[in-house]
């Protein structure tokens, strides 16, 4: 008996002490791993959420495909205008010479002016846009004239846009802002079918102002004879943020302050959270683990005193 207390006891002890111990590191190793310096770095590897807005063309029939109003030629979604002091027209124009894109374009028409610098005609549109944003805004199209070029016309024959921030639809309002393209004319007629017509293009940023803008394009014959002005346009565009549309989660990269911000995983505490140790079983273990530590080394000094 007394090799049996005195050996084998002392095994014993040492086995619960060596038991308790493993149980106590292996409780700290996973108190680490869900600690919320631990987690800051895990979850702040995963990529981060951020808000865009699809880009769309808020101009309606820009490529004049969806029709024109019937007796009036303007393209359905456009309204139009002239000045008076010329002969006007709108037309549909399907000669694939002077299409952009598809199978129609607008075709504005002046001649036999009365007075320089005042015969216009044109056509526009209302919009609605996102206030504070900016607008891609693109135009395509020519223009063709008797005399068949800028050099015999004199500059006689131009082409400007111009933009009204409040939507307004009076092309004669102070509050547009025309800008002039840099477009010159071509030959309008093509007898001997030889022309080979340049298409045109201009782009610029709008950045709205309030919720709707009207964009205005007219043709201009600046000098009063009877000769005669075409100007086309094709494949108009306002491209930017959709006015209404809800922001779309978009991926994106890891940040470093996003990795350095603690953030709760799901299914762990919060930072600071109180809680019980039996709610806990990393905390249960580690108590457990300490009270076989505890009673291995009592045991381990009733041993050593029997000895």
């Amino acid at each position: 008996m007394s090799v049996w207390t005195k050996r084998r006891g002392r095994q014993l002890v040492a086995l619960l002490l060596i038991t308790g111990l493993l149980a106590v590191g292996g409780a700290l190793v996973a108190y680490a791993d869900a600690s919320p310096g631990h987690l800051a770095g895990t979850w702040g590897d995963q990529p981060r959420l951020e808000t865009i807005v699809t880009a769309t063309n808020v101009i309606v029939n820009g490529g004049f495909e969806d029709g024109f109003v019937a007796g009036q030629g303007m393209g359905v979604g456009w309204g139009r205008f002239e000045s008076g002091f010329a002969l006007a027209g709108w037309y549909d124009d399907t000669w694939t010479k002077v299409v952009f894109e598809g199978k129609h374009a607008q075709l504005l028409e002046l001649k036999n002016a009365t007075q320089q610098d005042r015969a216009f005609v044109g056509i526009f549109q209302t919009v609605s846009v996102v206030p504070g944003t900016s607008y891609a805004l693109t135009l395509h199209g020519l223009v063709r004239s008797d005399e068949g070029s800028p050099a015999v016309s004199n500059g006689g024959y131009r082409m400007q846009y111009g933009i009204d921030f409040n939507g307004g639809i009076d092309w004669q309002s102070p509050n547009i802002e025309w800008v002039e393209l840099p477009w010159n004319d071509q030959p309008r007629q093509d007898p001997t079918g030889q022309n080979v017509y340049e298409m045109d293009s201009f782009t610029a940023n709008v950045n709205a102002k309030t919720d709707k803008l009207t964009l205005f394009i007219r043709g201009q014959k600046k000098w009063p004879d009877g000769a005669e002005g075409n100007y086309d346009i094709d494949g108009v565009s306002l491209v930017g943020a959709k006015p209404g549309a809800a922001p779309t989660p978009t991926p994106q990269p890891p940040s470093a302050t996003v990795a350095a911000t603690a953030t709760t995983a799901p299914g762990l505490p919060k930072t600071g959270q109180e809680f019980g140790i039996l709610e806990n079983p990393v905390l249960a273990v580690a108590s457990a683990a300490m009270l076989v530590l505890l009673v291995g080394g009592a045991a381990w000094g009733a041993s050593r005193r029997r000895a």
